[in-house]
């Protein structure tokens, strides 16, 4: 989204991030926030950690936004001016994302690679436990 973002951004498109309820918050040693305060600071540790350029909005603590959207984990929306849906995912997928762009706004003459945009690198994830495993205890 990153490379999509850089280059529809000067043709007037608004993108963001939003931070919902997270479907794995022990990965990382993340815990589910209890407050919006808590889910702000989740928020800024996003930022921080992937460098992303792209805005942020976070969820209510009731999960407003995510609820209507379908509850997806990892979805993506594309609105148009007038507020209508008009592309859903319910997994991210830049690939789709920028031929949506292309058909909504025009192409662009050299498409941003993830190469020019020298964000940090990220560990890849453990792999995630398999069969039933305890969950963290919140106090």
């Amino acid at each position: 989204m990153e490379t999509v973002e850089r280059d529809y951004t000067p043709k007037g498109v608004r993108f963001y991030y939003v931070y919902k309820p997270l479907a794995h918050a022990e990965l990382d040693g993340y815990v589910t926030p209890l407050t919006q305060e808590e889910r702000l600071m989740h928020v800024e540790e996003a930022k921080r950690r992937l460098g992303t350029s792209v805005n942020w909005l976070a969820d209510t603590m009731d999960n407003v936004f995510h609820d209507a959207m379908g509850k997806t984990p990892n979805s993506e929306i594309v609105i148009n001016p007038d507020g209508v849906i008009v592309a859903a995912r319910a997994w991210s997928d830049p690939e789709e994302l920028r031929r949506d762009m292309e058909r909504l706004v025009g192409p662009v003459d050299h498409p941003t690679t993830i190469a020019e945009l020298n964000l940090p690198k990220q560990p890849p994830l453990p792999t995630v436990a398999k069969g039933i495993v305890p969950r963290i205890e919140r106090p």
